[in-house]
């Protein structure tokens, strides 16, 4: 698999210019004397790489490609000397990652670009960006006017984070009568890792085709959405530090240079597990399962709908690597029904790859979420584990390593249009229709 990171930093500037909103541009500073290394090898490496990434010593730049991965300031002398005594071979591929990002800005010298008749103001937000990526401020008036137009919309918050956003949560309710039985329903999380923002975009471009389906696909289903997950750490990201990951929660008891909480390492299903206890890395695991406002409230509303609804499917919208994870990732066992989650993957998979108007789907592979290396404390792992929920899938949008986190924002509309294709095909499976 490809990961040209000299690429992304090359072509950053692009998806800076692209991403411009309302809030400051992005302050490389932070970004100094950071550095991209790629160390040879695939999955061989993936296990030394992990605990290096449990220990707080790298950044691992993607689940499905461990052996690129950013390397800090104060650790590289660790980090080389580990991957010395491990026989491990690499080469630095970003000397300084704040000086090259910043140098590109100030080489291409351009203005912003404009975002080409969409428009997204307060009281005039009709539909989700695809020419640019969209602030909290901005998917939260989306959002507002979505469930004012929308009958089938219902919006509500169901907590708040420790810098006092609301965790928002999109209920599209069915067009049938309402009965007394038990209706099925699906449930997606966006945005709960900070610098993955096409996650945020996709997944609106999905409520806003789901909020405007009248075919039997969504008729006579209840349609849960928490569009971003991470509010502080996706708005940290994007006004300080890019590649940031995790909350921004302080613990008291943490040193101060060490903020935030891997949310997608908090969830109790083998809490522990290729999770770091360090609060410096980029995988800490908090002081306890659900030790997170975010993750304690998701998992109420979850366990909530779950008694009220007949869950069929969570899907975790993340990116980057263009793969398709289903349980577990805690342990190599099989998790149930893995068979039919992979039929129903494979259908997601082979329906995004159709590709429209000549242009070439994104090849979408389904495995386990334990393939590379073992993670805990994910979302769908708790789902399925916890609500016996049938169908529970990470999804990695793309790309595959050019543009890795920073993404361009002309890759929304379609990553969004092609998992559109899939979920016809995936919903229609997971509701035995």
């Amino acid at each position: 698999m490809r990961c040209y990171w000299v690429v992304l930093v090359l072509l950053v500037l692009d998806v800076v210019l692209a991403t411009s909103s309302p809030t400051p541009v992005n302050n490389y500073q932070v970004l100094a004397g950071h550095q991209i290394w790629r160390a040879e090898g695939g999955s061989e490496v993936a296990a030394v790489m992990g605990r290096l990434e449990e220990e707080g010593l790298v950044d691992i730049l993607g689940h499905s490609i461990a052996s690129t991965f950013r390397v800090f300031p104060g650790t590289k002398d660790s980090v080389s000397t580990s991957l010395q005594r491990e026989g491990i071979k690499y080469h630095v591929v970003v000397p300084d990652l704040g000086r090259h990002l910043a140098e590109e800005e100030r080489r291409v010298k351009r203005e912003i670009l404009s975002s080409q008749g969409e428009t997204c103001f307060e009281n005039d937000c009709p539909k989700p960006l695809t020419q640019r990526y969209m602030t909290y401020v901005e998917i939260a008036w989306y959002l507002h006017e979505l469930a004012a137009k929308s009958p089938r919309v219902e919006l509500k918050s169901i907590g708040k984070t420790f810098e006092n956003r609301d965790i928002w949560l999109v209920h599209i309710k069915p067009t049938a009568k309402e009965g007394t039985k038990k209706r099925d329903a699906i449930w997606m999380e966006g945005g709960i890792h900070a610098r993955e923002w096409i996650s945020e975009a996709v997944t609106l471009q999905l409520l806003d085709k789901l909020a405007s389906d009248d075919t039997t696909l969504t008729r006579n289903i209840d349609i849960y959405c928490v569009p971003i997950a991470n509010p502080d750490g996706y708005e940290y990201s994007r006004n300080t530090d890019r590649l940031w990951r995790k909350n921004r929660a302080i613990d008291p008891s943490m040193e101060r240079d060490c903020t935030g909480v891997d949310l997608n390492r908090n969830w109790s299903t083998g809490y522990g597990v290729g999770a770091s206890t360090n609060p410096c890395s980029e995988v800490y695991q908090g002081s306890a399962p659900f030790s997170e406002l975010e993750t304690r409230a998701l998992k109420k509303e979850m366990t909530r709908v779950s008694s009220v609804n007949n869950l069929r499917l969570v899907m975790a919208v993340h990116s980057f690597g263009q793969k398709l994870y289903h349980p577990w990732g805690f342990t190599k066992k099989e998790a149930p029904n893995t068979a039919e989650m992979k039929k129903a993957g494979l259908a997601f998979a082979q329906a995004a790859a159709k590709g429209s108007r000549g242009r070439k789907g994104a090849q979408y592979e389904v495995t386990s979420s334990s393939e590379l290396y073992l993670a805990s404390g994910a979302t769908d792992d708790w789902a399925k584990a916890t609500l016996d929920v049938p169908y529970a899938y990470t999804l990695e949008l793309p790309d595959e390593g050019l543009h890795g986190f920073v993404l361009p924002s002309n890759f929304i509309k379609p990553a969004a249009q092609d998992v559109w294709r899939g979920m016809k095909k995936l919903i229609p499976m997971v509701l035995n229709k």
